[in-house]
């Protein structure tokens, strides 16, 4: 018996398929390049799928079979034509053009995204449409889907972030280094350099990996440090982890690297650090009024100087030992 094709839809929901094109799969990539090899026909099929689930992962989308159904149910209402439904192999025809996923856009089902970053030297506040208040510190992202949040309320977070989240359901900040979940309170997340630290002021936060979930309750925190098991809950000062909003920046038994790269966001500046200093580790604090000021308190302790050259900052060692 000849062996029956997939359709377009069967495609889609494949989880090698999905494997493949997510995550480059060696052997899924080989099966399926061999499967259009052997039926060409289903060559224009499998790249208008190819874009759809690109178009998912690169939106943090997951393709779920629930959400996969609405497009299906969608797209079968959408095509029908006095009583008759158009065959699916035209639809999907065209939805492998250049413009694949026009076709689900303009039904709105598939996320609008929405991103927001701030500059080095820049702080900003973002209103998101759930009316949750997001400070963005210096070289931040926020990314979120913009007609979904009010139902999936979930962001990309890559740098640090002060959050106010409304009342609602689960509210999720995705790092790379883990996931912070709320339903409604305020809290700060870093996440930098395969670090994530983590405060909650009002509330209750749940911050979680693979490995392990941590509850954080007012005045606690959290901290994930690269190769590390997240630490447990531990007290923390009311304001710690928010300072940064007024202008002032502390570090504990931090390497200098860390503590000149935030320094280098604060005043959108370049500064050259000898690799031989860069794991020096240092307790010490600046604010982001005066650069010079605040290059010379951190380096000053360990016999450095900063000589500012060609508009950039050379650290170096002093001349007095």
């Amino acid at each position: 018996m000849e062996e029956r094709l997939p359709s377009f839809k069967e495609i889609v929901e494949d989880e090698s398929f999905i494997r493949w094109v997510k995550n480059n799969s060696w052997q899924d990539a080989n099966d399926w390049e061999e499967k259009i090899r052997q039926n060409p026909e289903i060559m224009e099929d499998t790249a208008a799928a190819k874009k759809l689930i690109e178009h998912f992962s690169s939106n943090d989308s997951t393709v779920e079979k629930a959400y996969l159904d609405g497009i299906w149910n969608k797209i079968d209402k959408a095509t029908t034509e006095k009583g008759r439904i158009r065959p699916f192999r035209s639809i999907y025809l065209y939805a492998a053009s250049a413009a694949a996923v026009l076709i689900f856009l303009v039904i709105g089902l598939l996320p609008q995204v929405e991103t927001f970053q701030t500059e080095n030297g820049e702080l900003a506040t973002v209103t998101l449409p759930d009316h949750s208040q997001v400070t963005l510190n210096a070289g931040t992202k926020v990314v979120y889907s913009g007609n979904r949040l009010n139902t999936h309320r979930k962001v990309q977070l890559t740098g640090e972030a002060y959050f106010k989240v409304s009342k609602g359901n689960t509210f999720s900040v995705v790092t790379t280094e883990g996931t912070v979940t709320v339903l409604g309170t305020t809290f700060n997340v870093r996440s930098r350099d395969e670090k994530l630290s983590v405060f909650c002021y009002t509330g209750k936060v749940k911050v979680s990996d693979q490995f392990k979930a941590v509850y954080l309750t007012k005045g606690k925190k959290t901290a994930k440090l690269p190769g590390e098991i997240m630490q447990d809950a531990q007290p923390t000062a009311l304001n710690e982890g928010l300072k940064w909003r007024n202008g002032s920046f502390y570090f504990q038994n931090a390497s200098l690297k860390e503590v000149l790269a935030e320094l280098s966001r604060q005043y959108d500046a370049v500064i050259h650090l000898p690799e031989s200093e860069e794991n020096r580790v240092i307790t010490t604090s600046f604010d982001n009024k005066n650069i010079a000021s605040a290059l010379f308190n951190i380096l000053w302790p360990l016999n450095l100087k900063a000589e500012k050259k060609d508009g950039k900052y050379i650290v170096q060692k002093s001349a007095v030992e």
